[in-house]
């Protein structure tokens, strides 16, 4: 019967290489780890991004029904402010564009002819009001910060629809889009930049 012993050295290097590969190994879950909170924040953050998105393309889509629908908005003066024809056309008619097929909107994004902004307590009222606001049906899910109209970018369209969100989500998020609306026959084009997005939408009225 033969007898094996083991120095010191020995342990200590049997010792040292269990430990690198305890270490290789928990540095392989903390970035297992890493990664897997990392793509969990990412598709949170995706999430939080779609509803944005959904909610501001709702609220200019909302504002565009008011045009071609007035009814659900007939008893809210502001609206049918805005909704007031105030041109005449060739044969003389009621019109949102003179005779030359020019708009009546004429406004630019600093200086729109119509604005509703939620810093100020009545608008803030006329738009997320729980009970009575414009856009009450989107309120579980975010708030509208502005609206906005404004003359098109191009001649023979009729206006053009701004609205910026914001979301109820953690964190909050801020999205705008811009719908011009044009009269029958035209076409649409609309540029998109960081943070905004855009939509078309070409109604029948005159």
């Amino acid at each position: 019967m033969s007898c094996r012993h083991i120095n010191g050295d020995q342990r200590g290097i049997a010792l040292l290489g269990a430990m690198v590969i305890v270490l290789v190994l928990s540095v392989l879950a903390a970035t297992l780890l890493n990664l897997s909170g990392q793509e969990a924040l990412s598709a949170s953050a995706a999430g939080h991004m779609a509803v944005a998105q959904q909610l501001a393309d709702a609220s200019v889509e909302l504002v565009a029904g008011w045009f071609h629908d007035p009814q659900p908005t007939s008893a809210v003066p502001a609206i049918v402010s805005l909704r007031a024809k105030r041109n005449h056309d060739a044969d003389g008619a009621s019109s949102f564009f003179d005779a030359t097929g020019r708009s009546q909107f004429v406004g630019s994004p600093d200086q729109p002819d119509f604005r509703l902004q939620a810093e100020d307590d009545s608008d803030n009222r006329l738009l997320n009001d729980p009970e009575n606001g414009l856009f009450r049906a989107m309120g579980q899910l975010g708030l509208v910060e502005e609206l906005k109209v404004y003359a098109p970018t191009d001649p023979g369209l009729l206006c053009t629809i701004d609205t910026t969100i914001t979301t109820k989500t953690d964190p909050s998020l801020r999205q705008s889009v811009r719908m011009q609306l044009g009269a029958p026959g035209s076409t649409f084009t609309e540029s998109r930049g960081p943070g905004r997005s855009a939509l078309g939408f070409v109604p029948s009225w005159r």
